[in-house]
């Protein structure tokens, strides 16, 4: 958990010198950072959502995420692409190239019950299936001009089982999974991953 955190600061400072190195005006790259969490378990730390360009604010807002625990094999990772698409929607990023990183060694709910110890038969938080709730997703991402979704499992293969639910509904154009990062080459992959796809980004813009 404490590398994933520090991993995040890297790409971070990575996103800032693709910035310089192309020239780009002083908020031609914006990010957020989103937490997620299984339904039984509370957020910490910050919890206001939203899109800057400071990225110093964005490590700050990281420093105080508390986690602990581990092993679970499922997550509600779609709530934090809800709450991270609610902002991706506002009017002033409407022009925005959006890339979303989904890191994570666990999948969400139900998508691999075979080894999804839970009892949930649906998403809590929204009181619905979690194949309806997808919808209500898909509709989202549908709304935005150009976004990619990429999966960036660590450890295990668990985070396919989403990213090929997402792709399944979506389309391989706007999902992709990237290779299967260990703790040895963990923060290679992920800086990697997040290199080429901001500058493939930019050079279509």
């Amino acid at each position: 958990i404490n590398t994933t955190k520090d991993i995040i600061k890297e790409i971070l400072e990575n996103i800032k010198q693709i910035e310089k190195y192309f020239a780009l005006k002083e908020g031609g790259i914006v990010g957020q950072v989103v937490q997620y969490k299984d339904f039984k378990d509370e957020l910490t730390g910050e919890l206001d959502e939203y899109i800057t360009s400071d990225f110093n604010r964005l490590k700050n807002k990281l420093a105080t995420f508390e986690a602990d625990g581990g092993g679970d094999t499922c997550e509600d990772i779609q709530g934090g692409l809800i709450r991270a698409l609610e902002q991706v929607m506002k009017p002033e990023y409407k022009d925005y190239n959006h890339l979303i990183l989904i890191v994570a060694d666990a999948h969400n709910h139900e998508d691999g019950n075979r080894v999804c110890r839970c009892d949930y038969d649906q998403n809590v938080t929204y009181g619905k299936s979690f194949a309806s709730v997808w919808e209500d997703i898909y509709d989202m991402i549908r709304k935005i001009r150009n976004i990619r979704i990429m999966f960036m499992p660590v450890s295990n293969h668990y985070l396919e089982r989403t990213a090929k639910i997402m792709e399944k509904g979506l389309g391989s154009s706007i999902v992709n999974t990237s290779i299967l990062s260990t703790e040895e080459n963990y923060g290679e992959v992920i800086t990697s991953v997040v290199r080429s796809e901001y500058k493939r980004f930019i050079s279509i813009t």
